[in-house]
């Protein structure tokens, strides 16, 4: 009996001594975090946040760059997001829409911007991670904290296009294309043929 109680001692000593640290995973929307605006123009990410371990609040974001001209305004600010296991869910999906304030948040590029620039940096959100769910009536936040502060990042760029490019327009070529093809069917059909 004695063994018994003892080696259940020591499984629920190691149980408890396992780290709680989150296996995080953090993508953007568009794939590969590349967006295009025009000077004066907004634009933004949304994103997939992805929690397995633990209870993750998101609290904030931020676009860093050491070359962007403008103003980025984070999103997380304004809401409470619980992302983890049952019963929250695991998975988090924003698309961006600076109306609805969803998605990492919004660049508001400079009037100034140069057409052409293109500016590197990530987008990095930063969590805190709780043992317990938020939302349980026993939550404690000082007893229930694993970490406080934890980062992770995405990789983010902002094309800077002159307005009315971010539409593509139809290709001359193709346009150039169907005439001539238009114009040789009615030629074969004799409405064009040459005079004699």
């Amino acid at each position: 009996m004695k063994i018994t109680i003892s080696a259940l001692t020591a499984l629920l000593a190691v149980g408890t001594c396992m780290p709680l640290t989150a296996d995080v995973t953090f993508t953007l929307d568009p794939v590969g975090g590349a967006v295009s605006g025009t000077p004066g123009g907004v634009v933004g990410w949304g994103f997939t946040f992805l929690n397995d371990t633990n209870f993750a609040v998101l609290s904030s974001s931020d676009f860093v760059s050491g070359t962007a001209v403008g103003t980025y305004v984070d999103y997380f600010q304004n809401y409470y997001d619980i992302v983890g296991p049952l019963p929250e869910s695991d998975t988090l999906t924003e698309t961006f829409d600076a109306g609805m304030m969803t998605g990492t948040g919004e660049f508001d590029i400079d009037p100034s911007a140069v057409v052409g620039a293109e500016w590197d940096g990530t987008i990095q959100l930063t969590y805190d991670l709780y043992n317990v769910d938020p939302n349980d009536p026993g939550f404690d936040p000082t007893a229930d904290l694993v970490a406080s502060g934890l980062t992770v990042s995405a990789d983010a760029s902002i094309d800077i296009v002159a307005p009315g490019s971010s539409v593509p327009e139809p290709a001359l070529g193709a346009w150039a294309g169907l005439l001539c093809l238009g114009m040789c069917v009615r030629r074969s059909e004799g409405g064009l043929a040459p005079e004699r």
